[in-house]
């Protein structure tokens, strides 16, 4: 008995359920799956990954706005950070949301880290030291690079409160001492 050579798909079926229906169609029986059950479950999964896809998708698209809007505001346009904000946790959010539908969606994986690290980079730029913070620690495996980064912010901000302090002292020394002169004077 001749065996048939499985289908070619046109491009615009996805390959992987090209393969189901391939499996699903075989000619010798030991080529399909072995109930309909089995075909429903890989149907499902196909299902799943498609969806988890399709949300890594628009992620993709947030992703690739954040990095235009960031890339326009190092260039000196002025660019409203609330609005960068929303982008980059818009972008967050559907690629944890394709990883939640499937855990093992790499594209989205890579995805949900580039927009951490653009997040942590906004947030370092305006000094936002705890969000910065708690974006580092969302990362899977951040690069010393940003964690030195998140230092150099540490030492900035706590140079800048000790000048404040500094400042703080000298103004309540000169008001004393202002305050001490005017009473000799009017002594």
């Amino acid at each position: 008995m001749p065996v048939s050579a499985p289908v070619d798909y046109p491009s615009d079926v996805a390959p992987e359920l090209a393969e189901i229906a391939n499996r699903a169609t075989a000619r010798l029986p030991t080529k399909r799956f072995a109930t309909a059950l089995d075909l429903r479950f890989a149907l499902a999964a196909f299902a799943r990954r498609a969806d988890s896809r399709r949300l890594e998708e628009d992620a993709q698209r947030r992703l690739t706005a954040l990095e235009e809007l960031l890339d326009k505001r190092r260039e000196g346009a002025p660019i409203d950070a609330a609005i960068t904000h929303r982008v980059g946790i818009e972008a967050r959010h559907s690629f944890q949301q394709a990883l939640e539908i499937w855990p093992d969606n790499q594209e989205a994986r890579a995805g949900r880290e580039r927009a951490l690290v653009l997040l942590f980079h906004a947030q370092v730029a305006r000094e936002n030291r705890d969000e910065a913070a708690a974006l580092l620690d969302e990362m899977m495996a951040p690069a010393e690079e940003l964690e030195a980064s998140l230092r150099r912010l540490d030492e900035t901000l706590r140079r800048r409160a000790q000048k404040l302090r500094d400042l703080e002292a000298l103004s309540r020394e000169t008001t004393v001492t202002a305050f001490a002169r005017r009473r000799r004077i009017a002594a």
